[in-house]
């Protein structure tokens, strides 16, 4: 049971990832029977105590712009679209070791680049989502005092 957030670091999310691997990808689910990419960026960023929007779309808007793909840190949110010029359809968590876990078919860890996700298809690997930009998370501050 968790009480209160957790401290957002690469050992804390990778313990959390792991409960999360393989869960099959299900269009607005939010469920361990199945979720979809902004489902699983809501839920991991809620137990580090951010607070975000349900859609990707909208989880674009918050925190900070990350302009340069080598600032990225561990949980930095990743954004995701068909093509460059299309609008944002994906989104997905900065791992270490140039890694992002994300949800399509199932949540999954796949490699990532200043391009995008790629993803191994028969030992050949496929740019699969086009990277539009990164965003960080600025800690929620609540506007009561604590107890």
């Amino acid at each position: 049971v968790i009480t209160q957030p957790l401290t957002l670091s690469s050992d804390n999310l990778n313990n959390i990832t792991s409960t999360l691997l393989n869960i099959p990808y299900l269009w607005g689910g939010k469920t361990c029977f199945g979720m979809d990419c902004s489902a699983l960026t809501q839920l991991i960023m809620t137990l580090f105590g951010f607070h975000i929007p349900r859609n990707a779309k909208d989880q674009a808007t918050q925190g900070e712009r990350i302009h340069s793909f080598n600032d990225i840190t561990t949980g930095d949110l990743l954004f995701f679209s068909k093509k460059n010029t299309q609008p944002i359809s994906h989104v997905g968590i900065a791992l270490n070791n140039a890694r992002v876990l994300h949800c399509s078919g199932q949540v999954r860890i796949d490699i990532l680049d200043e391009n995008g996700i790629w993803k191994n298809n028969n030992n050949t690997p496929v740019l699969t989502h086009h990277l539009h930009h990164i965003q960080r998370l600025k800690p929620y501050t609540s506007p009561y005092p604590k107890k």
